[in-house]
């Protein structure tokens, strides 16, 4: 039967197994034969050229005998089993034995037994007293030498009788090589670590991490990447055990050195912690870069979960713990700081003050140490002559004022309140009288202008001179007629219960005659304030009346008037009182009051040096010496300073106010002490007050808010210097000096490395290609190879991979240096892979031809995804290949040579791509002939050594003689398909040897004859 079926079970009829290279009959019916053919071929060549020497054939013959009783062991097993190095493999192999009617025959056992060519395999007949009954164990632990494919041969025999039933199965186990795995962590953040990990087959993972030997997470079934997250700063072994679709299982290990929050720039404390007795401590956290969240302080004792703590001041340790969150990824950390409650001056200063109210009253005579202290009113610094006139009321009372000290060295305040206990003041002013006559005594009451209500004062009298003229009785009173016109001084005394008093003095002149005198004023200053004529004209006999009478002046008493209009005037004093008359009139100028244009900023730093006031003016006030503002030397606050311009004799003065205000001093601050390229520098700006501040860098210059934080993006300059150098300079509206400030960052390039060039080939390409690197020491290489269907992930700066599959790979490098600096960066293309034809032909004749007959017949069957392929065809002999066409399917007459040719046919792509393909032809004479040297006609051996036969290949013409050892002919045919069986005339010959003449006449008519002895065997 020319059509095997091997598709049946069991495979039907003669056929070549494929795999193992078993010759396999399997009989379908009674009386069935199969003939194997075993044949040797001697060759030899001489002189160059090779020929066929002689040749040998051996037949085997099959035949199968009818059992109706037993049918042949069915083995139930699969055909092709997988295997996994290292893993012990047991297979159990039982078979079905049926009786011919299809029963099961229990009792009826089947041996089994293996052959096969691996070492290590063992093999075990069991029974149970179940079915099977009986079954093959086979066990087997590959290693990696197994790897690749193996054969078993499994025979399975009954016992049964007459004639026991066997079959034959050979099954296939592919080892498996173990499968590629790529296990990659990259910390992200903050210990938390993206792993990647791919194989090359299908597989579940589980993934377990050590420290110290000791697991610490163990998580199955996970897929890449796959994020853990481990603040801790530790050494872990990252262990992935995989399990491909082939059940296959092994581990691939990662050392990694966790850095957890190692390294990570911890948040800013916000705030000072070095602060004066009594002050708030008041801090929080700021971060460059990262956002800060789940604040926790601990201070003394005390948890506050705020994101800003305030709280009093003092010793102690400050704990605080917080989370920083980047791209979703968070990182727990703590830190502490310590906080010191520095302390202030001591005061030495009794509680209360007690003193007589004036308006004015003078703080130095308070006893108070150390001297170097400023007293405040409330928050407004106060000169010593401290005036309460706008404050209190002449009534006992008090106020509260404090005593400010600065310790130099600390720059801690100390500061502590007094009680000012004022007293009310008595109030006493006396007028000096003119007295024509001497008829009259005079009341001293008179002489009072203030109180004007004298009931409840306590007012005292003493004579000057003339103490014989002052009488006490019954009122006190100058007995002016007693004694001749003369002038008297009399001093007066007002006392309060509380010890205050005041004392003024009183001049009576008596005269005959009244003359009015006055100085030789005759300029008055404009301004907005009365003016006391008398005094100012020094009037000889004051409590007359003054009237101007030219311009209407405005009098407020018959003594004062305002001078609010300038000009010239004409003023007229008039004395009627004590029996005199008397008037005296005289011209003045009111000189007009200037327009001031002095002035200075309003707003002047402390730490200003000096302010050059404008020598126009005279000046006055706190911190002023020739004409120079010294703030220095003042308090923070709010400040006056007295501007005064002299014309004539007048001067005139105006208030300036100004506020003293603290320094503009800040600090430019950041995080990072380093950067790499491409990154940018979060700076923070911070100071007590908002001002403005010039940012100078390399390459630019911006203007910024002195409570700001911003973002600065370094430029080529600052790379070139590996240095980032920022200048901050202070600026204002106020009058202040600029403050200077630098930062110093060092600024790294990234480190860089390329492929130079794309690597193109074709598949399987092997890859060795190294990185030429650009920037960066001690650099660290992590890449990622990857194209459709392959993806590599490897470290080193070397690429080593081998069998490269079709494609366009991209390479992702992730690169980090000793600097801590990172990059990453892919390139496209950078290998390119071809795809590689399948070269692939046919011979439409056979592959053994005879000289004459020695045309091959090629069709070229090759492929390739790329489109069509140029085609080269070669012969090869004796080790010598020759070309013989570059068509795609030639037809090509071989050398008239005899022996083994091979064909090989190499198909190219337009890539210079190009896949072998092979196969042999034999060349043989025209006519090769077996003939037997010996047959058995009387069944004792196979069928097809029953006859006498001969085969050859290509004859035309064929005759043969046999003849018996006397020379008889016995047999004689001119067709080679006849074969003698053994008889003569109907009667079987006897055994011996038999003589025979043999002559062949090949296609082309060449002549070939043969002698020899054949033995009859009975």
């Amino acid at each position: 039967n020319c059509s095997p079926d091997t598709s049946a079970y069991p495979p039907q009829e003669l056929f070549l197994d494929p795999h193992t290279g078993d010759y396999i009959f399997t009989p379908i019916q009674s009386n069935q034969t199969s003939i194997r053919v075993l044949e040797v071929e001697q060759w030899r060549k001489i002189n160059g050229s090779t020929y066929l020497a002689s040749k040998i054939r051996r037949d085997v013959q099959t035949t199968t005998l009818s059992s109706s009783q037993n049918n042949s062991p069915k083995i139930n097993s699969y055909n092709e089993y997988n295997l996994c190095i290292g893993q012990p493999f047991t297979l159990n192999i039982s078979a079905t034995d049926l009786a011919a009617n299809g029963i099961d025959i229990s009792s009826d056992s089947v041996l089994f037994t293996a052959e096969s060519s691996l070492s290590g395999l063992t093999q075990n007949n069991k029974s149970i007293t179940t079915r099977p009954y009986n079954y093959l164990q086979l066990s087997y632990t590959p290693t990696i030498q197994d790897t690749g494919k193996h054969y078993i041969r499994i025979k399975a025999r009954d016992n049964h009788c007459p004639k026991y039933g066997e079959s034959y199965k050979t099954i296939q186990l592919n080892v498996l090589p173990r499968d590629k795995a790529s296990l990659q962590i990259d910390e992200i953040f903050c210990g938390n670590n993206q792993i990647t990990f791919n194989t090359q087959r299908s597989s579940e993972f589980t993934l377990a991490i050590y420290n110290q030997g000791i697991l610490i997470n163990n998580t199955s079934q996970v897929t890449s990447p796959y994020l853990y997250t481990n603040p801790k700063t530790q050494n872990q072994v990252y262990q992935l055990r995989y399990t491909d679709n082939y059940g296959c299982t092994d581990t691939v290990e990662n050392l990694h050195s966790n850095k957890g929050t190692l390294g990570v720039s911890k948040a800013r404390l916000i705030g000072a912690t070095t602060l004066c007795e009594g002050s708030d401590l008041v801090t929080s956290l700021s971060h460059n870069v990262y956002t800060i969240s789940d604040v926790n302080w601990r201070y003394n004792g005390a948890l506050s979960m705020t994101d800003t703590l305030v709280t009093e001041v003092e010793n102690g340790i400050l704990k605080y713990q917080y989370t920083l969150t980047s791209n979703n990824l968070t990182c727990p950390l703590q830190d502490s700081t310590q906080v010191i409650e520095r302390q202030g001056p001591s005061i030495i200063m009794a509680d209360t003050h007690q003193i007589c109210f004036e308006p004015i009253i003078d703080l130095n005579t308070i006893s108070v140490s150390p001297a170097s202290g400023v007293w405040k009113y409330g928050t407004t610094a106060i000169n010593t002559a401290f005036d309460i006139s706008t404050i209190l009321p002449n009534v006992d009372t008090s106020i509260r004022v404090s005593y400010n000290v600065m310790d130099e060295a600390s720059q801690c305040l100390s500061s502590k309140q007094i009680y000012l206990k004022v007293l009310k003041a008595p109030v006493l002013k006396l007028q000096d009288q003119y007295i024509c006559g001497n008829d009259n005594v005079f009341r001293l009451k008179n002489g009072i202008t203030i109180p004007f209500n004298l009931t409840g004062e306590n007012i005292t009298w003493r004579s000057l001179n003339n103490p014989s003229a002052y009488l006490a009785t019954p009122e006190p009173h100058i007995d002016i007629p007693s004694f001749s016109p003369r002038t008297y001084k009399i001093e007066a005394t007002n006392r309060t219960t509380g010890l205050c008093q005041i004392t003024d003095t009183i001049t009576i002149v008596v005269s005959d005659n009244l003359v009015l005198q006055v100085n030789d004023n005759r300029t008055i200053c404009q301004g907005n304030e009365p003016l006391d004529l008398n005094e100012y004209f020094q009037v000889n006999a004051p409590g007359g009346a003054w009237q101007a009478t030219e311009n209407s002046l405005s009098f407020t008493s018959n003594n004062h008037y305002i001078p609010s209009l300038c000009g010239a005037n004409v003023l007229r004093y008039t004395y009627d009182r004590n029996n005199c008359f008397a008037e005296i009139e005289f011209s003045i100028q009111t000189i007009c009051k200037p327009t001031f244009s002095a002035s200075i900023p309003s707003e002047i730093c402390a730490d200003y040096e000096q302010v050059q006031l404008e020598q126009n003016y005279s000046w006055k006030g706190a911190g002023v010496s020739n004409n120079i503002l010294r703030p220095t030397l003042l308090p923070i606050g709010k400040q006056e300073l007295i501007a005064t311009q002299t014309d004539d004799i007048c001067a005139f003065d105006t208030v300036i106010q100004y506020t003293i205000i603290p320094p503009l001093t800040y600090s430019a601050l950041s995080s990072n002490t380093k950067i790499c390229e491409d990154e940018t520098l979060e700076i923070t700006l911070a100071s007590s007050s908002d001002f403005t501040i010039d940012v100078l860098t390399c390459a630019s210059s911006v203007t910024k808010s002195s409570q700001q934080k911003f973002t600065y993006t370094p430029s080529n300059c600052d790379l070139q210097n590996e240095e980032i150098n920022i200048s901050f300079i202070s600026k204002s509206m106020a009058m202040c000096p600029s403050h200077f400030d630098t930062l110093a960052i060092a600024y790294y390039p990234k480190p860089k490395a390329t492929i130079s060039k794309p690597i193109i080939g074709c598949e399987p390409l092997d890859l060795d290609i190294t990185f030429t690197t650009l920037s960066g020491n001690n650099i660290d290489y992590k890449y990622t190879l990857k194209s459709d269907y392959q993806t590599f992930n490897g470290v080193g700066n070397t690429l080593q991979y081998t069998d490269l599959k079709y494609g366009e790979y991209s390479l992702t490098t992730k690169l980090s240096d000793d600097n801590g600096c990172k990059n990453e960066t892919t390139q496209d293309d950078i290998v390119v892979v071809y795809p590689k034809p399948k070269a692939e032909f046919t011979m439409a004749n056979k592959d053994r031809l005879a000289l004459s007959e020695r045309e091959l017949l090629l069709n070229n069957f090759s492929s390739s995804i790329e489109g069509p392929l140029n085609s080269k065809w070669f012969y090869a002999k004796n080790g010598k290949s020759t070309l013989f066409s570059t068509s795609s399917s030639p037809i090509y007459e071989l050398p008239a040579d005899t022996g083994r040719f091979q064909i090989m046919l190499i198909a190219s792509s337009a890539k210079e791509c190009s896949d072998t393909f092979t196969t042999n032809v034999v060349l043989v004479p025209d006519i090769i002939a077996f003939i037997p040297n010996a047959f058995t006609p009387d069944n004792k051996g196979p069928e097809s050594n029953a006859t006498f036969s001969v085969i050859s290949d290509h004859a035309q013409a064929f005759k043969i003689e046999i003849y018996n050892k006397w020379g008889q002919k016995v047999f004689e045919s001119k067709d080679i398909n006849n074969s003698w069986d053994g008889t003569f005339l109907g009667q079987h010959c006897p055994n011996g040897v038999y003589v025979y003449s043999i002559d062949l006449i090949n296609k082309t008519g060449v002549e070939y004859s043969y002698q020899g002895t054949v033995n009859l065997i009975r």
